[in-house]
């Protein structure tokens, strides 16, 4: 389980820093795509914690979780940017 995390998480940084660098429909689909990473290491990390047996395996959905919180919080700012000058 956690393995799978740490995979989803990496992609949701690498979806989230690409979604800068592109147009506005690539920017707008790789922002979706690095949002559901990120909601997905936010539940998976705390479901797979809360099942988690070993220490090492705790800590690496620990820092899942909160990597997919700070993904959330930096989709949160950039969305800002991304969607609403698209709306006027």
């Amino acid at each position: 389980m956690f393995v799978l995390a740490y995979v989803l998480s990496s992609i949701g940084i690498a979806t989230y820093m690409a979604h800068f660098w592109q147009s506005y429909p690539a920017s707008a689909v790789l922002w979706i795509i690095s949002s559901v990473c990120a909601i997905w290491c936010i539940y998976g990390g705390i479901v797979g914690r809360a099942r988690a047996e070993n220490e090492r395996g705790k800590a690496i959905l620990t820092a899942v979780s909160i990597i997919g919180g700070l993904i959330f919080l930096g989709l949160t700012l950039s969305a800002i940017f991304l969607f609403v000058p698209q709306m006027t």
